[in-house]
């Protein structure tokens, strides 16, 4: 607030001038009605109460501005005199007002409804121009008015104007100055203060904690303890969180100060402090301290939320164990603290983010204790209160927690369980959560399913017994439920499945304790779901008790007697069935088939579907009569069987399996020709069946073996019509076989039907194309398409599939070399060593072509020359070697065998060339006749060390030859070669030997994988 100069009230005129000016500042009391006000009082509608804000800034902003052209009047009256500068330092305080208002404009005028009510002129106007004016004021009473009063104060002002406008250096310096000007001010400590938070804001926290500091000392200013807990934060900043607790420490003390000084409580930053010790906490001090520690420091205060604050900063930086420490120690020592059933939760909570569950169900058994009616906590919580229904919503606030907690994990834990089977302890806390939640009955939906879905959890985990009076109970909960009919319906119907289960697991007979309680369940069952789905089931189930005790005697009459007794109803010819089975243990399959005749005889009762089914068990009797002929190892009567009851019963899911008997039989027999036309008989009779396709694949390959090809591509045909998935598996597989039979031209047709199938696998088409190639080779086809066979290649090659893409591409690369295009057969086998995946001898080939062309460049390298050139012109042969020889070299690196003997016995060749080309260079014509000798001499000196080269090079391809033995004639050939060059003699004959050509049979495999 602004301090008035004692001139002020030693001049009436100059009171009475202030008075009118201060009261045009405040016109809505001065002029306007009551009406007025009571029209701008805040209602609960949240759109009116902003229209009202409006009107109310609108009214104090038209004051404003009247009492701005007041003190510009009056500013031009007195201009000059002692009253100017406080008009000045009055103006700029208005100025700030209606910065204040037109900031409040800037807000709302982005709200469309608000923006309606906004004076078009008011929305121009800027705050940040009535703050810069109101620092021009101030800056011009300070340059003006040197020895002003209060210039303490209107440099304060200045100070804080400027940093409402971001010029936070020149409030800085303004600061200073009050701080070095006018050291006994009563502002300088809020000078420290402000001058702290520019540089906590701007990071430089030692220069703030300077300032901080400066502000302890002055205790008895209302900015300390602002001081003493910036400071805190400044230290937290500086990474001493200890001395940070010191300074909280010191406003906790102040805070007590103030309270028992009854000073403004505004200056009480206790709960503040505690609130940032629990920020400030872990880095100073171990879990263990922490309950004596904020017991202490909060003295009369409540401790306990600043134990639950500290617990869920531990939480967020998952230090569960810390947040173990302190809540165990604090339930320990303030057992009957109120936050007690919030700390028992949240250790819960903590225990599952530890995933120590046993643990977790600890203390959820603990809040359990915790929350029941008769417990010490509620007593010593509610015993102050006055009413029944305010004890009673502690205890509804506890249950909550507990219902929702326990619910949750038991859900929980249930999933996890069914995720992961093998881990008992998810099923067991999910048990006790269960328990927990249901021992706290409730009248709700979730309650009900809760009850429900426990019991299938016991149900699952073979704990039948404690199920089954679990579903009974939800069952008797559903009762009253209309809207989970179902519900009850698979309740009461469980309840009878887990004591039959129950029973089933203990491996005993029905004891009479447990057929009563089973008649009890069935009872139920029948009362409350008399269209039941199970009720004939559950009340006949009964009268299965004798049945399944073993009393076969007793339990045939019986049901001999009800399914005559009620042949037209479910019961009877439930009955009827049992007899039937009780004949199929005696396996008197004769008798068995004789009475499913019987039956279908008598048309009483008898529908479609009871018609269907005898028939099943007359056809299922009658087969296993003809198997055990089987059994006895009579199989051409069982043969003859099989087929008979397949053609009779030929609508009968048991006819193809009869049939396939016989095909097994026939094999087993080894009738293999009759066993694969009986499985074309089976396609033709049963094409649908899974087995279909298997059984040609067999018949397929027996007629491979056979040696019945034709057959055999006739079935494959068969399989590629039924097998989609792998249509062109078989059609390649059918022309392999037409391969072999001596058919290539159909063969052909074949494979090009799987290329230019849309929805071939790559690996078939790869196949098909190269046997496509193979078949239009100049070697296989009768009248070479070279065309033709080029397409396929190409295709082939950009097949991407190696080795078949490499190959194929070798064999257009070596086309191109074949028809002397040396350039593009460089290129071109170039870009064939840049393919991934090839193998070592299509690159090693590839590199041999090219050694081959480097060869022919070096061929043609003429070494006529003058004298002058003679160095050059062997340089020039000499490099073209070298890149030769580096090709071959090359190709021989790439250790594919056939290549390496060829490359070393042309890199023989090569050298070979090189000497001669020496030898017999010509003698430059400039040379004279006495240097001729002395020029051949060293000629001679060049080319010997090549000779040697050559014949090691020789040496090496014939050992290779040997090594790998190979028996083409390489052998022989590089041994002649050898011999020559070492002038040996050659005994021997020459005589050329063609080898034989032949085929590799493809024979069938089966289905690929």
């Amino acid at each position: 607030m602004k301090k008035l100069k004692n001139i002020f009230f030693n001049n009436s005129n100059t009171a009475a001038l202030m008075s009118t000016v201060l009261l045009l500042s405040f016109p809505i009391m001065a002029k306007e009605k009551e009406d007025v006000l009571q029209n701008l009082k805040y209602s609960n509608d949240e759109q009116a109460n902003q229209q009202k804000a409006i009107q109310t800034e609108l009214l104090v902003n038209k004051a404003e501005q009247q009492a701005v052209q007041q003190i510009q009047k009056l500013l031009r009256k007195y201009k000059g005199t002692p009253l100017e500068v406080d008009m000045m330092f009055r103006l700029a305080e208005l100025y700030m007002r209606r910065a204040k208002s037109a900031l409040f404009f800037e807000v709302n005028k982005q709200d469309g409804v608000a923006a309606s009510f906004i004076p078009k002129k008011l929305k121009s106007k800027s705050s940040k121009g009535y703050v810069s004016k109101a620092i021009g004021i101030y800056d011009s009473i300070e340059r003006r008015f040197k020895n002003y009063g209060d210039m303490d104060l209107v440099l304060f002002n200045n100070a804080l104007a400027s940093q409402q406008i971001s010029n936070e250096k020149k409030a800085e310096d303004l600061y200073w100055k009050i701080i070095k000007r006018y050291p006994q001010s009563p502002l300088v400590p809020d000078a420290h203060l402000a001058i702290g938070e520019l540089a906590f804001k701007q990071k430089r926290f030692q220069h703030a904690l300077n300032h901080f500091n400066a502000v302890k000392k002055y205790p008895d200013s209302r900015v300390y303890p602002y001081g003493l807990y910036k400071a805190a934060w400044t230290y937290y900043n500086l990474h001493d969180a200890q001395a940070g607790m010191k300074e909280l420490e010191a406003v906790v003390a102040y805070g007590v100060y103030v309270e028992k000084e009854k000073i403004d409580a505004r200056l009480d930053l206790r709960k503040e402090a505690l609130a940032d010790m629990t920020i400030f906490f872990e880095d100073v001090y171990t879990p263990d301290k922490a309950y004596d520690y904020f017991k202490s420091q909060a003295g009369n205060l409540p401790y306990s939320e600043y134990i639950l604050k500290l617990g869920h900063i531990y939480d967020r930086h998952s230090a569960y164990k810390n947040l173990e420490i302190v809540y165990l120690e604090f339930t320990s020592r303030d057992p009957y603290n109120a936050n007690i059933p919030q700390v028992r939760d949240e250790l819960v909570w903590n225990y599952e983010n530890m995933k120590k569950r046993e643990f977790a169900v600890k203390q959820l058994k603990s809040l359990h204790d915790v929350c029941q009616s008769d417990s010490k906590w509620l007593s010593k919580n509610t015993a102050d209160l006055q009413t029944d229904i305010e004890k009673q919503a502690v205890l509804s606030e506890c249950l909550s927690k507990l219902d929702h907690t326990s619910i949750r994990l038991a859900q929980k834990w249930l999933r996890l369980w069914d995720k992961n089977p093998t881990y008992p302890v998810f099923a067991d806390s999910s048990e006790e959560a269960f328990r927990i939640y249901l021992d706290h009955r409730q009248v709700t939906d979730e309650y009900r399913k809760a009850r429900y879905v426990y019991a299938e959890l016991l149900f699952k985990r073979n704990k039948f017994r404690l199920a089954s009076e679990n579903y009974y109970q939800a069952a008797q909960d559903f009762i009253e439920d209309k809207a989970n009919k179902t519900l009850l319906h698979d309740s009461s119907y469980a309840a009878i499945l887990s004591l039959e289960k129950a029973v089933e697991v203990e491996k005993s007979k029905w004891k009479e304790q447990d057929e009563k309680q089973f008649k009890l369940l069935v009872g139920f069952y029948v009362k409350h779901q008399p269209k039941g789905q199970y009720r004939l089931d559950v009340e006949f189930k009964l009268a299965l008790i004798a049945y399944e005790k073993g009393r076969y005697l007793e339990a045939g009459q019986t049901f001999q007697r009800l399914g005559k007794q009620f042949a037209g109803t479910s019961k009877g010819l439930k009955a009827q069935d049992l007899y039937l089975d009780i004949l199929n243990i005696k396996k008197d399959y004769a008798l068995l088939k004789d009475y499913a005749k019987e039956l279908l005889g008598n048309k009483k009762g008898l529908s479609e579907t009871r018609g269907l089914k005898l028939k099943q068990v007359y056809e299922e009797s009658y087969f296993l009569l003809v198997q055990s002929f089987d059994e006895k190892e009579e199989f051409t009567k069982a043969v003859d069987g099989y087929k008979a009851f397949a053609k009779e019963n030929s609508s009968s899911k048991l006819a193809p399996k009869a049939w396939l008997n016989a095909i097994n039989l026939y094999y087993k027999m080894g009738a293999l020709n009759q066993g694969a036309e009986a499985a074309e008989s089976y396609y033709r009779m049963f094409p649908q069946t899974p087995e279909t396709k298997s059984t040609l694949i067999k018949a397929a390959s027996v007629y491979e073996q056979i040696g019945q090809l034709k057959k055999a591509i006739r079935v494959l045909n068969q399989l590629a019509s039924i097998d989609k998935e792998k249509t062109d598996y078989w059609t390649n597989l059918a022309a392999d076989y037409l391969v072999l039979s001596e058919q290539p031209q159909t063969a052909t047709q074949f494979y090009e039907k799987v290329v230019s199938s849309q929805g071939s696998s790559k690996k078939e088409r790869v196949h098909a194309l190269t046997q496509l190639v193979d078949l239009y080779s100049k070697d296989k086809a009768k009248v070479y398409n070279k065309k033709l066979h080029f397409k396929y290649l190409d295709l082939l090659y950009r097949s991407n599939e190696q080795p078949f893409s490499g190959e194929a591409y070798l064999e257009i690369v070596n086309d191109i070399y074949e028809s002397k295009d040396f350039p593009n057969a460089f290129s071109a086998a170039k870009q064939l060593l840049s393919l991934k995946g090839n193998s070592n001898k299509v690159n090693a080939r590839a590199r041999y072509i090219q050694a081959e062309i480097l060869r022919h460049e070096f061929e043609s390298q003429s070494l006529k020359s003058n004298v002058e050139r003679v160095a050059l012109v062997i340089q020039l042969k000499t490099q073209r070697l070298d890149k030769a020889q580096q090709a071959y070299q090359s190709a021989i690196r790439y250790s594919d065998p056939s290549t390496t003997i060829d490359a070393l016995e042309e890199l023989a060749a090569l050298y070979r060339s090189y000497v001669v080309s020496l030898r017999e260079m010509p003698v430059p014509k400039d040379l004279p006749e006495d240097a001729v000798a002395a020029f051949r001499s060293e000629i001679e000196n060049l080319a010997m060390p090549m000779e040697e080269r050559s014949i090691e090079t020789l040496n090496q391809a014939y050992e290779n030859a040997k090594k790998f033995a190979f028996y083409d004639g390489r052998v022989d050939k590089l041994k002649k070669q050898l011999d020559r060059y070492n002038l040996k003699p050659n005994f021997l004959s020459e005589y050329e030997v063609e080898l034989p050509s032949y085929e590799l049979p493809t024979y069938f495999v089966g289905v690929p994988k």
